[in-house]
């Protein structure tokens, strides 16, 4: 509808426009995709797909919290609006009417703008995988053989049943760290790489021993009725693939799946998707390859080129950056022009195109303390220049100077 596509550049209005078919959003840094992706939802609400049958996973549970803030705001502005149709305003919100009331509805918290904020079952299938995969298991424990009270052990209590298994195979943990061997462990299971086919490969002494420690790991973990954070998705996955009338349960109630973040998932994560999305095939990507960060823990920006062989995609791509002036962004590009990657073009867009910023200068330091002191020079000159203190900002890696 039109007022979900008010104030979008070109590409993001396409993007909010294509409802059917798998669809892979390319949105460079800066370039409004969370907006994009939250008029997105709001369009197919619009056109009758209910909240409940959505799949929509963001990276973190904040932005899980603010997409769903944001999306609930801009359907409460809709509902208002004149233009609407009778039947969007009728039919679409029907069971959500005195939820979406803004008249003082006992319960309901309103903002100081007229807005409640959202019921506890707006959307109840927007989060990340591993809180969706919770939701899912808590419904289908039974048929996934879980009790039913399982509990989720979190990392401290990862390394403390790491610990005992060390105790219990007489393993010392000064020669082998246990937060080392719970990394192992989480990085297999990202992986999906059982701890038997972890025993095969290991070669060195600390990965015999770490292969030992993974499988009573498994053992004490089972015998406490438990399930650590990586298992949640594993679990899942392995009842969608072993248990068919569960699979085509979940698969027929996801109409729509969005994913948020896309270079930054993994294997199992894709194993997830695919399954999923195998009826409706209505699933919609937004990633960057540029911004994948988290390769050590599994994760694959391959993602992206291997979604857009195998569902062959409507491509979008995303190059108004409303962040940077073009200077940074043309430094940026060069530096990031060497790695593989898709390519995209970002511009400044709006008031950005009209900064006139100096390009960025690039040192070089031989070690940390010749760096500070560098660093230190080059704010003495700004202050003896006339620039004010407040008006300098200092932007480090680790808070760690002079300790050294």
């Amino acid at each position: 509808m039109e007022i979900f596509t008010e104030g979008l550049n070109p590409a993001q209005k396409e993007a909010v426009e294509t409802l059917a078919g798998p669809v892979l959003i390319l949105a460079g840094a800066g370039s409004g995709k969370t907006k994009t992706l939250t008029h997105r939802i709001a369009n197919l609400i619009a056109h009758g797909i209910p909240g409940d049958r959505m799949l929509a996973v963001t990276f973190t549970n904040k932005a899980a919290k603010e997409m769903r803030d944001r999306l609930w705001r801009l359907l409460q502005q809709a509902r208002s609006d004149a233009r609407l149709t009778p039947s969007f305003k009728d039919d679409v919100f029907a069971d959500n009417a005195a939820m979406l009331a803004t008249d003082g509805t006992p319960g309901r918290d309103i903002d100081s703008d007229g807005f409640t904020n959202p019921p506890r079952n707006f959307m109840p299938y927007m989060g990340t995988f591993h809180g969706i995969c919770v939701r899912i298991l808590r419904i289908e424990y039974q048929a996934a053989g879980l009790d039913r009270n399982f509990v989720i052990y979190d990392t401290d209590d990862q390394i403390s049943l790491v610990k005992q298994a060390m105790k219990d195979l007489k393993i010392d943990d000064k020669t082998l760290r246990p937060k080392s061997v719970q990394s192992t462990i989480s990085h297999c299971k990202n992986t999906g790489q059982t701890p038997e086919e972890y025993e095969e490969e290991a070669y060195y002494p600390n990965q015999v021993k770490t292969a030992k420690i993974f499988a009573r790991y498994e053992k004490l973990k089972r015998e406490s009725f438990a399930l650590d954070f990586d298992d949640l998705l594993l679990e899942v996955t392995k009842l969608f693939e072993n248990n068919k009338t569960i699979r085509e349960k979940w698969q027929n109630r996801f109409e729509h799946i969005l994913i948020d973040e896309y270079q930054d998932t993994n294997v199992i994560q894709y194993k997830l998707i695919k399954m999923l999305s195998a009826v409706h095939k209505n699933v919609c990507v937004v990633g960057d390859d540029d911004q994948s960060i988290y390769r050590f823990q599994g994760v694959s920006a391959d993602n992206i080129q291997i979604f857009d062989k195998k569902y062959k995609p409507t491509k979008i791509v995303l190059e108004e950056n409303y962040r940077s002036s073009q200077a940074i962004i043309d430094a940026s590009r060069q530096l990031i022009s060497h790695n593989p990657r898709e390519e995209k073009v970002l511009v400044a867009a709006g008031d950005n195109k009209n900064y006139d910023y100096q390009l960025p200068i690039l040192k070089s330091y031989s070690n940390a303390k010749d760096e500070m002191y560098g660093v230190l020079s080059e704010i003495e000159e700004l202050i003896q220049s006339g620039v004010s203190p407040q008006e300098i900002g200092v932007i480090y890696g680790r808070n760690s100077y002079g300790e050294e």
